[in-house]
């Protein structure tokens, strides 16, 4: 792929002056030709400009994933005003929060909300014609500001351009080898940046269908899978082992999934080769960011299981990497401006040339990288580093184990321990996990501590909520 100077608005009418007539988008209430999402986002742009939103104006998004978001940010980008999606699960206390820190003008939301700010609900929008003004949105300006999953720290505004959400959007789409014949389930959230870039906007670039499913439990995707005939499925480790549960004991017709991506969070590459069978389609690795638009790196669909397995695959052309102290620094057009209003926190994570330090850990093999963990994550007991994802991989060699998060807690003698958090598939014991170990890692780096769940706290995005498991943690301390 060449680097494209295009705004999402241009690709969007690109895509609707070419597949028109195709269908565009699919939920369990009805379907829209690119022509008529066309129509449906001319006239919410238009009566974003009657009421003096325009472009520069900052939106906030209250949504889930459906045709009314969709319609949304589409007519929003068309007069350059800003997106901002916001985490649908967010307390109004929290959502108030984000609302301030993004100096959001205008909200949309399916449901009620306290707040100071104007407030439009989704399903009672106004609808006028079209007014133009598409022409001031250039590729530079800013198309969205995505808040950071923050499942360390509190959620940090992201500003990115649609020269940047563009380009990495085609790089996806041509990692999946998308056309106009595929269909795309969208069960990932819009308000992340894996939902948006990797499935969402490589859809409507390809003149694809986008599939919303009712929600995000197993069966509403299953049903929406088989209505929709869809070929492309990228979802969360998490959301991937509920849709083989749930194949395995209630089967539909599966037949037309052909690929999609995996990330968010550790899995084993058994855990890849039974989704992969189960699910009769190719998985192909990924690790992305929000602060650098999503997309880092993939694997192709022509490498082999033992690349797709062992790899998270090579960084995405046009962007520059190298690993310092461990640590994934990548340069280039993906890498976010900057965190809105927040020049301390954006200069500690890219540096005076333009680097950005991910946090990620990886080591090169046959010119794919292998991901190692989180920096952040990183557990010192005694002076020595140990890596989660290290000791994560190792549990989950073993089939009685469904899930894992390994984590530290704190000590007063060794500063940190090592504490291994179960989900099991079959009964199992805390010697049987230190058994598993045994042979795999060295001394200083086995649990000292155990804890059995009968599932993980996990963000709205699939992630381990870390803040959420040290509360729990420490209330079973108490």
């Amino acid at each position: 792929m060449e680097l494209q100077e295009k705004t999402l608005a241009q690709a969007f009418r690109e895509t609707v002056e070419k597949h028109g007539d195709r269908l565009a988008v699919r939920d369990v209430h009805e379907t829209l030709t690119y022509a008529e999402l066309a129509e449906r986002a001319d006239r919410l742009a238009g009566s974003f400009l009657l009421f003096g939103y325009g472009y520069g104006t900052h939106i906030g998004i209250l949504a889930a994933n459906g045709i009314p978001a969709l319609t949304a940010f589409l007519a929003a980008w068309q007069i350059g005003a800003v997106i901002v999606p916001l985490n649908v699960h967010f307390t109004d206390h929290e959502l108030n929060v984000c609302l301030q820190k993004a100096d959001v003008q205008l909200l949309l939301s399916e449901r009620p909300v306290h707040t100071e700010i104007p407030v439009w609900q989704l399903d009672e929008l106004p609808e006028t014609v079209f007014a133009g003004a598409t022409s001031v949105v250039r590729p530079q300006d800013t198309d969205t500001i995505l808040f950071t999953s923050g499942t360390l720290a509190d959620p940090k505004p992201v500003l990115s351009t649609h020269y940047a959400r563009y380009n990495t959007a085609v790089s996806q789409l041509e990692a999946l080898e998308l056309t106009e014949q595929d269909s795309l389930l969208a069960v990932l959230p819009m308000f992340h940046c894996f939902g948006l870039t990797a499935t969402v906007l490589p859809a409507i670039l390809a003149g694809a269908c986008l599939c919303f499913p009712a929600d995000t439990h197993s069966y509403s995707v299953l049903d929406m899978v088989e209505a929709g005939r869809c070929t492309i499925l990228t979802a969360v480790p998490s959301l991937f082992l509920a849709i083989m549960r749930r194949q395995a004991n209630e089967p539909r017709d599966i037949s037309s999934l052909r690929a999609g991506y995996v990330g968010g969070s550790t899995y084993s590459a058994d855990f890849l080769q039974k989704a992969e069978a189960c699910l009769g389609m190719t998985i192909l690795p990924s690790l992305g960011q929000t602060e650098a638009t999503a997309g880092l790196t993939t694997a192709s669909l022509s490498d082999p299981f033992e690349v797709r397995a062992m790899t998270i695959g090579h960084i995405f052309p046009h962007l520059e990497y190298r690993i310092e102290d461990g640590e994934l620094c990548v340069k280039g057009y993906a890498v976010m401006p900057g965190y809105y209003k927040m020049p301390e926190a954006t200069a500690e994570v890219i540096d005076k040339d333009g680097w950005l330090h991910t946090g990620d850990l990886v080591r090169e093999w046959n010119g794919n990288l292998i991901y190692e963990g989180r920096r952040k994550e990183l557990i010192i007991r005694g002076g020595e580093n140990i890596s989660p994802l290290e000791l994560e991989t190792a549990l989950l060699t073993d089939k009685r184990i469904r899930e894992c998060k390994v984590t530290g807690l704190q000590d007063p003698h060794w500063t940190e321990i090592v504490c291994a958090c179960i989900v099991p598939e079959t009964p199992l014991t805390e010697a049987d996990v230190l058994a598993i170990l045994k042979d795999q890692v060295a001394a200083y780096k086995m649990p000292q501590k155990i804890v059995f769940f009968e599932k993980l706290p996990r963000t709205s995005t699939g992630k381990v909520d870390l803040p959420q498991l040290h509360a729990i943690l420490s209330g079973r301390e108490a």
